[in-house]
């Protein structure tokens, strides 16, 4: 429950438990689980577990896949990559954002300062910012740009 906005309906889930009801809280596990309507399940969870162990570089039984392998060699020409960092995301540090954006080498962090999770395309408080910002990426391929050496803001 990263997001405060979600946060009301953890406590209406909870006081309906309370009284007998748990399909509030049902809902909300089938939510963070991503389960799907027919039973199954997205494989978020997995994922994020592998991803996590590599930029911890904790040991396990898969592949090495250490930080000299995100290194990014493009083609001449091609466009850098965009990145997001959310200043204030407890779940995904802005440090570690910048650390990412880095290792990529040829690549754009744009800072958001914000407290969620997942910044685009949920809607940030940026009042548009963000969304404008990315999809001109994505459509037009238009790469975000500060003066100097700044990260660009939203």
């Amino acid at each position: 429950m990263y997001d405060k906005d979600n946060w009301p309906d953890l406590n209406t889930a909870l006081e309906n438990v309370k009284n007998g009801d748990a399909n509030g809280i049902f809902t909300l596990a089938d939510s963070y689980t991503n389960r799907k309507k027919n039973g199954d399940y997205l494989n978020t969870n997995e994922a994020f577990a592998v991803i996590t162990t590599a930029d911890k570089n904790i040991d396990w039984d898969g592949p090495d896949p250490g930080p000299s392998e995100l290194k990014y060699d493009p083609p001449a020409g091609t466009p850098k990559i965009v990145t997001i960092g959310a200043t204030g995301d407890i779940a995904t540090q802005y440090k570690d954002a910048q650390t990412f954006t880095r290792q990529l080498g040829h690549a754009v962090l744009v800072t958001v300062q914000d407290r969620k999770h997942t910044t685009y395309p949920k809607g940030s408080t940026t009042k548009g910012c963000l969304d404008r910002t990315v999809n001109d990426y994505l459509t037009d391929l238009q790469v975000p740009v500060s003066p100097g050496d700044v990260n660009p803001v939203c």
